[in-house]
């Protein structure tokens, strides 16, 4: 960012239309970052920078395809004026005569393989559609940046978060040590007010969040906002329940044996 602001900063000093040129340019990054460089007018640019980065695509294939061209139809030339003269010196009887179908045919070929089979034809092709996106994308009021830059953006997004979810399941797996059976407390005895019981388990229960209906032998309970409790023997997640006195809806339910009951081991927060 502190090169964005020492680039932002020489366009200002630049006037206007090295704001704009800049904001034309950083219209390529992901649209996130956009709200980061507000002082450049890049919502207002997006459109130039799209048709523009269409026109560079063009203008490269362009170039590119007219000197791949003349090299194939060189080729092409040389292989027309070597029959050409092998029939006419009569070293060639059988072959076919010569017409201009195989020149037509090459010059076809050239535009599909500069396009296909070249990175000055990838690059332009790329260029020109990315444009063409990014144009459509402004009209439909969805301003994008790059696509390649985007996509790029959102895997290295999508890699970072998994792999700071890994680190913290397993930093996490550490704390808590080894599995083991749950562990149940009256909610006095782990000093929580108003609770009835409270469930330590070893491990997080995915299906046990807040509001949901703890179906026992026992009766019902609902469940409270669960938290984490660094006890001696490791990292723990409580679970308080609070028993129903009324029928209630079920809008979430998860069936549940108590364990049996042990005496608190003091207060847990």
């Amino acid at each position: 960012m502190a090169a964005w602001t020492f680039l932002i900063g020489l366009a200002a000093q630049l006037g206007g239309i090295g704001l704009a040129l800049l904001a034309a340019v950083a219209a390529l990054l992901p649209s996130r970052y956009w709200a980061f460089l507000d002082r450049l007018p890049i919502r207002l640019m997006a459109l130039p920078s799209a048709l523009a980065t269409s026109v560079v695509g063009l203008v490269l294939g362009g170039r590119g395809f007219f000197a791949y061209a003349r090299l194939a139809a060189d080729a092409a030339s040389s292989l027309t004026l070597e029959a050409a003269t092998r029939q006419g010196g009569g070293g060639a009887l059988g072959e076919a005569p010569i017409t201009t179908l195989a020149p037509q045919m090459l010059s076809i070929a050239s535009v599909l393989a500069f396009t296909l089979f070249t990175p000055l034809g990838w690059l332009a092709t790329y260029l020109t559609l990315s444009g063409v996106i990014r144009v459509a994308a402004v009209v439909t009021d969805h301003a994008t940046g790059d696509p390649l830059l985007t996509g790029l953006d959102e895997l290295a997004r999508s890699l970072g978060q998994r792999t700071r979810l890994s680190a913290a399941r397993r930093r996490r797996a550490r704390e808590e040590g080894p599995e083991v059976a749950d562990r149940l407390f009256t909610g006095e005895g782990v000093g929580l007010a108003g609770v009835d019981y409270a469930v330590v388990a070893s491990r997080r229960k995915p299906d046990w969040t807040r509001g949901t209906i703890v179906i026992t032998s026992e009766g019902w309970y609902r469940l409270g906002e669960p938290f984490d409790a660094r006890l001696p023997y490791g990292l723990r997640t409580v679970y308080a329940l609070t028993k129903l006195d009324t029928a209630e809806v079920l809008r979430k339910a998860v069936r549940y044996e108590l364990p049996p009951l042990q005496r608190g081991p003091g207060r847990l927060t």
